[in-house]
């Protein structure tokens, strides 16, 4: 009888473990996820949107039904690229637990369809840039690390925060030699070469301090009464890197020379601003079809 109550006796099979986001969260940063150079920019978008939003769902039970209206929902309330850059961020979470055999199937599919983005490039006119010299030289006197920043980003393309935390010790001859920076989960230094211009720009600078620069953060207050008193609008900070770009385009560098000093670590980020290429493009194939026909008129009797 022991045998047959025991054969009749429901089988306690041990129930399938919930999983939340505040775990997947745990386990992803604990292994790999706050090593990135965006670390300050993924727990912001976790902590004010993602976890106050998913943290009673069940990631195991979510479907790409959910995933696909969180997304449009996003895109309503926060914008098209902000919900992008959320939405890559959990399925960056999502493909980390499926990694690791926690979460099949994922719900988020390789090919998930993300808002369209047009990247933003806005560089100075020459008119913008005579108006913003003036400006500069005048307050050059008053203002010398503000001015000396500007101008530096001018000449080298490079990324303000680059430069912010540049130090003399980077400082190897001509060339800026950073070991932290934003492309740098390679492991490879950022260079920056610098003109004689931004050298002399430099070595006016005082050496009493560790940071070249020596701005804990960039002066934006007084570039916003800068860029207006120059009359120039809609403009920041990294559209002075958009402006070295376009002068090398123009005038016939490659891509790959534009990449090189820009620091890309991707020819398709600098292939923004191949449109700049065309009036150089339109001169070269002019200049290849006179020397065509000096040859072909050479051979004429």
């Amino acid at each position: 009888y022991k045998a047959i109550e025991t054969r009749n006796e429901p089988i306690n099979e041990p129930k399938p473990q919930t999983l939340r986001i505040s775990d997947v969260w745990q386990l992803w940063s604990g292994d790999i996820g706050l090593q990135k150079k965006s670390r300050k920019h993924d727990v912001e978008m976790f902590e004010r949107v993602i976890l106050p939003r998913l943290k009673d769902r069940d990631i195991k039970i979510m479907k790409y039904s959910d995933l696909r209206s969180l997304h449009t929902d996003l895109t309503n309330n926060n914008g098209p690229y902000r919900a992008n850059a959320i939405l890559r961020l959990l399925r960056t979470l999502f493909n980390y637990m499926e990694s690791i055999g926690e979460l099949t199937p994922n719900p988020f599919p390789k090919n998930f369809r993300m808002n369209k983005e047009h990247k933003r490039v806005r560089y100075l006119t020459t008119e913008e840039l005579n108006r913003l010299t003036v400006i500069l030289n005048r307050e050059a006197p008053f203002k010398k690390q503000q001015t000396t920043l500007i101008w530096l980003l001018l000449f080298t393309g490079a990324r303000i925060g680059e430069l912010l935390k540049a130090k003399w010790s980077d400082l190897k001859g001509n060339v800026l030699i950073l070991s932290e920076h934003k492309t740098d989960y390679k492991g490879e230094e950022r260079k920056i070469f610098l003109s004689n211009q931004a050298m002399q720009l430099i070595n006016n600078l005082p050496k009493n301090q560790m940071k070249i620069i020596g701005f804990k953060t960039s002066p934006r207050h007084w570039w916003k009464r800068i860029l207006k008193e120059a009359n120039i609008n809609d403009f920041r900070f990294h559209d002075l890197r958009h402006t070295m770009a376009s002068q090398m385009v123009s005038n016939g560098f490659t891509l790959e020379e534009a990449a090189g000093l820009l620091g890309h670590s991707d020819i398709s980020t600098t292939k923004r601003y191949a449109h700049l290429m065309e009036d150089k493009n339109q001169e070269n194939a002019q200049q290849v079809s006179d020397n065509i026909t000096k040859i072909i008129m050479g051979g004429v009797k």
